[in-house]
């Protein structure tokens, strides 16, 4: 218990000096489906990863991470109600360390 508590003391006070800034990413969406279909087919990626982002208002929400075979990697958010998908990030050369989770 004392080392969660140590833990979210840490998490709290990094979060109080957090600076804000601004990215000019774009966020692309699209239709559930063709964004699925678009990452197999044009980038050769399957899904990795899978958590649910429920909320009140969206109870069905979820990102997904695909991962390529050729090292490229996409972060999707998908709105099951509106059947639309956000490609919230994409990259490349991606390397992976797989840890225990607490």
């Amino acid at each position: 218990m004392e080392k969660y508590l140590i833990a979210l003391l840490l998490c709290a006070s990094s979060m109080a000096h957090a600076e804000v800034f601004e990215t000019n990413q774009k966020i692309v969406c699209d239709d559930t489906e063709t964004m699925f279909n678009k990452l197999k087919k044009n980038y050769g990626e399957s899904v990795s990863i899978y958590a649910e982002q429920p909320s009140a208002s969206n109870p069905d929400d979820f990102i997904t991470v695909w991962v390529g075979e050729n090292g490229t990697i996409s972060v999707v958010e998908t709105h099951t109600k509106y059947k639309i998908s956000c490609l919230i990030s994409a990259g490349q050369n991606a390397r992976f360390k797989a840890e225990k989770l607490l």
